[in-house]
C-alpha cells in the first residue's frame, strides 16, 4: 500500500495552491504554463523528431516557464513566487 499522491496538475492540487497563496490569478498562469509546454513539447516532437523520455520533463518545462514569465512580471512577484515553490515541492514528491 504506500502513499497516495495526488496528480501533481490535478484540480484539487492546483486548487489548494492558490487557496494557500490567495489568488486564483495563479491557477491561470499556472494552466498557461502547462499549455505553453504541451505545445513546445508538441513542437519539438513534430519539427525537431525530439521524443520526451518523461511526463515529468512537460512538468519541468512548465516550472521553467513559470519562473521565466513571473521574473517579468514583477507585479506580486512575492505571492506568484510563493505559489511556485508550492508547485515545485509538490514536483520533488512526484
Amino acid at each position: 500500500m504506500g502513499v497516495q499522491h495526488e496528480s501533481l496538475l490535478s484540480k484539487t492540487y492546483l486548487l489548494a495552491i492558490v487557496g494557500r497563496v490567495g489568488s486564483k490569478e495563479m491557477l491561470w498562469w499556472i494552466m498557461a504554463a502547462v499549455g505553453w509546454s504541451l505545445w513546445k513539447t508538441r513542437n519539438d516532437l513534430i519539427f525537431s523528431n525530439i521524443v520526451i523520455k518523461s511526463p515529468k520533463q512537460v512538468a519541468y518545462k512548465s516550472l521553467g516557464f513559470l519562473k521565466q514569465w513571473i521574473m517579468m512580471a514583477r507585479k506580486d512577484g512575492a505571492m506568484k513566487e510563493a505559489s511556485l515553490d508550492k508547485l515545485k515541492e509538490g514536483m520533488e514528491r512526484w
